[in-house]
């Protein structure tokens, strides 16, 4: 990198890091909160237009002249047009960004993430897990205040850096106040790089195992195990949710625990009162997640918990690793977006008669690229 680039970088860097120290009260936690609702501001009146993988790179290979399909074509040149007039951006989640990552070769690596950079806006979802976390804290405390309150959808985006999750530095050697300072800086520069920049940057090799192979094996094994004992899909999906919910409560108890802070408890709750707590709790979350609340209320977890009934409940459909992606792609989409384009295999389970994800969500799955053209052409 030229001498003259790299002082300028260092600059900007010192800059931010001295403005941050005239605002030592701001905490890392509230910092990012409001990188996130500017995030939110930049795209929410545009129409949200998810693509799994396979979008992208049909897309991708348009850019570098390795197709010239005339549906394709047409389907990248509404998308460009619409980013470009504020109508349309296309997010991503950890799914996407993962399995570009994965990509080896330079060229189409490079290319697929320029292209996100472009259609996103540099914005994406957090994090299925942490999306999942968020939902269930609005849920928990929507009585509070309106102005202590924001509606989910204005915390679920991130920059696309961050769609794996947030991670700063930490350095023992510096004081709380300058490694906060630091920390804020680190984010400022992250959310403003370009996917692009930060992916040639990443060593060229495979994603780690993600262990969903395994994990595939154990959920056939029970499936199967139990199959006899189920009597219809709402029978199965309630059976579904009480295990949903049971991951998710120690998150509800701490949830919970904060809320005592609060209010100026000046002690912690004892362990007696947060059991009572998280049996309410576990009652509170199953009836929301089995009621029409869930979907705007819960949405992550709904759509997790309707894909595992769903295959629990068909004889003969088993779980396979790349499922799992698939899940994280649909749980992103249809909570969040107005289409959702994928695969013709997803596409159908989604909109199954048994689900019938994309009725519940309004968000418009369809497979074929004719129809992903006639979706965002209306």
């Amino acid at each position: 990198m030229p001498t003259a680039a790299i002082s300028k970088r260092m600059k900007y860097r010192t800059e931010r890091i001295r403005s941050h120290l005239q605002f030592p009260e701001v905490t890392l936690e509230s910092y990012t909160k409001t990188k996130q609702l500017e995030a939110f501001g930049r795209i929410r009146d545009r129409k949200r237009v998810y693509l799994d993988t396979k979008y992208w790179l049909l897309l991708r290979d348009v850019t570098l002249g390795r197709r010239n399909d005339p549906p394709i074509l047409a389907l990248l040149e509404v998308l460009r047009a619409g980013v470009q007039k504020g109508t349309i951006f296309c997010p991503i989640c950890e799914g996407t960004l993962s399995e570009i990552a994965s990509q080896l070769d330079d060229t189409t690596r490079h290319a697929t993430a320029t292209l996100v950079d472009e259609l996103s806006l540099g914005v994406g979802l957090l994090e299925h897990d942490m999306r999942s976390n968020t939902e269930l804290a609005c849920l928990l405390h929507s009585d509070l205040p309106d102005e202590r309150m924001h509606h989910c959808d204005q915390l679920v985006w991130t920059s696309t850096t961050f769609a794996l999750g947030y991670v700063f530095p930490q350095n023992d050697s510096f004081d709380p106040k300058t490694m906060l300072c630091i920390q804020k800086a680190f984010s400022d520069y992250l959310w403003d790089l370009p996917l692009a920049k930060l992916l040639d940057a990443h060593p060229r090799k495979p994603m780690p195992g993600t262990g969903f192979a395994s994990l595939a094996n154990r959920l056939n094994s029970e499936n199967a195990s139990h199959q006899s004992e189920l009597t219809s899909f709402n029978e199965t999906f309630e059976i579904e949710s009480h295990g949903t919910i049971d991951l998710m409560l120690p998150i509800a108890r701490e949830i919970m625990r904060s809320r005592y802070r609060q209010v100026g408890r000046e002690s912690e709750p004892v362990e007696a009162e947060l059991s009572a707590i998280e049996v309410e709790l576990r009652k509170l979350l199953i009836a929301v997640l089995n009621s029409p609340q869930a979907t705007s209320r819960l949405p992550t977890m709904h759509v997790n918990t309707s894909i595992h009934a769903f295959l629990r409940w068909n004889k003969g459909q088993k779980w396979e690793a790349n499922h799992f992606t698939d899940l994280r792609h649909a749980a992103a989409a249809l909570g969040y977006c107005d289409a959702f384009f994928t695969e013709r295999s997803l596409a159908g389970w989604l909109c199954h008669g048994e689900l019938q994800l994309d009725r519940k969500y309004s968000c418009v799955v369809v497979h074929k690229v004719t129809d992903a053209l006639r979706v965002i052409s209306l």
